[in-house]
């Protein structure tokens, strides 16, 4: 509740200012409540919640590679298409360029995550 309450109130007031704002609020949202779900989720569950934030540089990398691939798109875009067809480009061309970022800048975690699984199901 926390969270949502957060980020409605971040989210409303970026959005006064521009649609930019309002993903950077929400990201903020993120950031201030991860510390707050990482110490539940060990008090709960017991899991080591630092192991995985190891490649959180990677993704954010990934991110940055994702809106310059997006930012290209909306640049070179033609002026004469359609708002929706831009959109959809963008929304392509942005999930498959994070897409591939991650596999590659994430692959050996990947490939760890895969291994333990088939340990898993190897007992």
């Amino acid at each position: 509740m926390v969270y949502t309450v957060l980020a409605l109130v971040l989210i409303t007031a970026g959005v006064q200012i521009s649609f930019e704002w309002a993903i950077a609020a929400l990201v903020a949202s993120n950031v201030l409540l991860l510390p707050v779900f990482l110490v539940q989720a060990h008090r709960i569950a017991h899991v080591d919640v630092l192991r995985p934030l190891v490649i959180f540089p990677r993704l954010a990398v990934a991110s940055i590679l994702m809106s310059a691939v997006v930012s290209a798109w909306l640049q070179g875009a033609p002026a004469s298409a359609a708002p929706g067809i831009v959109l959809a480009g963008a929304i392509l061309i942005g999930a498959a360029g994070y897409a591939a970022a991650s596999f590659v800048l994430v692959r050996p975690d990947l490939l760890n995550a895969r291994n333990f699984v088939l340990r898993l199901r190897a007992r």
